[in-house]
């Protein structure tokens, strides 16, 4: 695995071998107060945007074309993904800082995958916690 999950795993309170397993799992739910079914909700999501926790930083280098297809609804016109191109951190916050995703000010919120492990809160909307 990689140094981000050993690091979650420090944060949550699991032993941090690095390795995925139940105990990684059932310190995630507990930690961020999650029902076992969002848990695996949130796990499954995880591990499939991680490449099974190999990867730990999500790579947003997008070229203004890549940005249209990616994210149609953000990026409507060519004139507005133009002025985005090849830039990671407008790119983040453009898509990231969003106050339906629960993030209004950038603090310490940064575009990094583990950064912006998700969970559903109580009123089922996306809420990032930031760590």
């Amino acid at each position: 695995m990689s140094d981000a999950m050993r690091k979650l795993q420090a944060k949550i309170g699991a032993g941090a071998d690095g390795q995925f397993g139940p105990n990684t799992a059932r310190s995630i739910a507990s930690h961020y107060g999650l029902s076992p079914e969002r848990g695996a909700h949130l796990l499954g999501q995880a591990a499939h945007e991680s490449g099974e926790f190999k990867r730990s930083k999500e790579n947003l280098n997008y070229s203004w074309k890549g940005l249209m297809n990616t994210w149609p609804t953000r990026f409507k016109t060519e004139a507005e993904a133009r002025e985005y191109h090849r830039q990671p951190g407008k790119i983040a916050r453009k898509v990231y800082l969003r106050k339906s995703l629960g993030n209004e000010t950038i603090g310490r919120c940064r575009a990094l995958y583990w950064q912006r492990l998700a969970a559903i809160n109580r009123q089922s909307k996306l809420q990032i916690l930031c760590f």
